[in-house]
């Protein structure tokens, strides 16, 4: 999302196309994972869903930044979505780090469980101290 505290904010997931395309910009898909979730066709919903659990992470990274407490629902729909992806997680011993997808997670919300367990791994693991916002609270509404 573009200047998420404009009057009129540009949000860049503006359809299932678009939201795969910035799925495999961002790493989050290869490729062919892109086709292949195109191939099989998105779910209807699937944008909503994405817009609502980038909203719900904003929420939690920002009460992570001001040393709050987060709100229930972020965490209760990150954790909902660490317990799809760890469900979806195979052992592989061919695999690099010996896991990978169950084909039949290669969906449109495969994208949402990468960041959702990178997320668990910043929060649990990483320097959270290192998450940012923009300078001036209310300015531009982006986390880095």
């Amino acid at each position: 999302m573009h200047d998420r505290f404009a009057s009129q904010p540009e949000d860049y997931w503006s359809g299932a196309r678009q939201y795969l395309a910035w799925a495999v910009r961002a790493g989050l898909l290869t490729p062919r994972e892109a086709l292949e979730i195109k191939r099989h066709g998105l779910r209807r919903g699937v944008v909503a869903e994405v817009r609502r659990f980038r909203e719900q992470l904003y929420t939690l990274l920002v009460a992570r930044i001001e040393n709050q407490v987060p709100n229930g629902d972020a965490v209760r729909m990150l954790g909902t979505l660490i317990h799809q992806a760890l469900r979806d997680l195979r052992f592989d011993a061919q695999a690099p780090g010996k896991l990978s997808w169950d084909a039949a997670a290669r969906d449109a919300r495969l994208p949402l469980k990468r960041v959702a367990l990178s997320a668990l791994d910043l929060l649990q693991h990483g320097a959270a101290d290192r998450l940012k916002r923009c300078a001036a609270v209310g300015e531009c509404g982006w986390l880095f």
